[in-house]
Parts: C-alpha cells; sequence; structure tokens
C-alpha cells in the first residue's frame, strides 16, 4: 500500500459520508480505523491486514500503514479491498468495497 491508497481510500469514505473515529494518525502504524456516520451510526472497524517490509517491521517497531497489503471489515470478511497498484483496479475494487460498506449501513435501518 501506499500514501496514495490511503489517501483515496479516505477520500471514497469521506465522500459516502463516512467519518473516521480513530483517534491516531491514519498514517502511522494502526491495525484498525473505526468508521461511523456523522451522528455516530453505523460504527465498522476497517481491519488492515498487515505482512511486514520484509524485516519484520512489526517486531522491531518501525512498521507502517505503508506495509498493509488490504483491509476487511470486522465481522463481514466478504467486504474487503486488496491494496495491489495504484491502477484502474484499483480504482474499480474500492468502488466495489465502499458499495460494500454502505450497503451494511442500508442494512442496519432495516
Amino acid at each position: 500500500m501506499s500514501k496514495a491508497h490511503l489517501d483515496q481510500l479516505k477520500s471514497e469514505l469521506k465522500k459516502s459520508k463516512w467519518v473516521i473515529r480513530t483517534y491516531e494518525s491514519v498514517y502511522e502504524f494502526i491495525e484498525n480505523w473505526e468508521i461511523t456516520k456523522p451522528n455516530g451510526d453505523c460504527p465498522l472497524n476497517l481491519i488492515f491486514t498487515m505482512y511486514g517490509n520484509g524485516k519484520y517491521g512489526d517486531c522491531i517497531g518501525n512498521e507502517t500503514m505503508e506495509n498493509a497489503n488490504g483491509c476487511s471489515v470486522e465481522s463481514h470478511p466478504e467486504i474487503d479491498i486488496y491494496f495491489g497498484k495504484f491502477s484502474g483496479q484499483f480504482q474499480k475494487d474500492l468502488a466495489a468495497f465502499i458499495a460494500g460498506i454502505n450497503q451494511l449501513e442500508k442494512q442496519s435501518y432495516q
């Protein structure tokens, strides 16, 4: 993953009116983001998958979000995204990921 992946994910969440409630910087090492609607409804956790930076960064303390290779919605692993090349395919995958999250919101009101 890269900073561009994170920026695009944050942007698409914001466009869909989701708020990242995580208190730490979203660019530092953190394994999940709590997101909600602005009024606090529909809390969800996005769980990031970390695979290290090739030097066991998670063990020696220099892991960053750029080492994440994907994320999924906690309790809904079928809603996930892989942070591959920042390409047209990533844009399609991101749109599907956001659509899946938005569907969870709709289901919470039924």
